[in-house]
């Protein structure tokens, strides 16, 4: 995520190169493919994970939902806060299927949270502090439940 980083706001054809490329992670959506980031990784990921290292060894997330989270931080980096929103509402789909889900493995319940933390930051890139809010409270309230699972 360094390019994001490094991302000048005024280069209009890099903006487009970055979309470009977001949206054929998300085009070429495979369920198999999985990345994994160590805390050793953490200066170099986008900042949800960057959060979510400080309490866990290593996160492992499914690029499609990576590049869902960067496009959306893309567009609001760029002041197209609309655009960002259209985005936001799809990878909000993706919530709602974990929801209709009975019965998730430990896998999926892990990538449930992850795409409620990264859902939470984007509303709070977009300026919806709320929902980020309430989003990150229902984070909570599931770890919680998966610490008493544990016990």
């Amino acid at each position: 995520m360094v390019w994001m980083n490094e991302h000048k706001n005024d280069d209009s054809g890099e903006y487009q190169e970055i979309q470009e490329l977001l949206n054929k992670a998300i085009e070429l959506r495979s369920d198999d493919l999985k990345l994994k980031y160590e805390r050793s990784q953490k200066v170099i990921i986008a900042e949800p994970l960057q959060q979510l290292l400080n309490t866990q060894e290593s996160i492992v997330v499914a690029p499609h939902l990576l590049a869902y989270y960067l496009l959306i931080r893309l567009h609001t980096m760029h002041g197209k806060v609309a655009e960002a929103k259209k985005i936001l509402k799809k990878f909000e789909e993706i919530n709602l299927s974990f929801k209709k889900t009975k019965n998730l493995s430990p896998q999926q319940q892990e990538e449930k949270v992850l795409v409620l933390y990264l859902t939470a930051y984007a509303y709070s890139d977009i300026g919806d502090k709320n929902c980020a809010t309430e989003l990150l409270k229902k984070i909570e309230k599931l770890n919680q439940c998966k610490q008493a699972l544990d016990k």
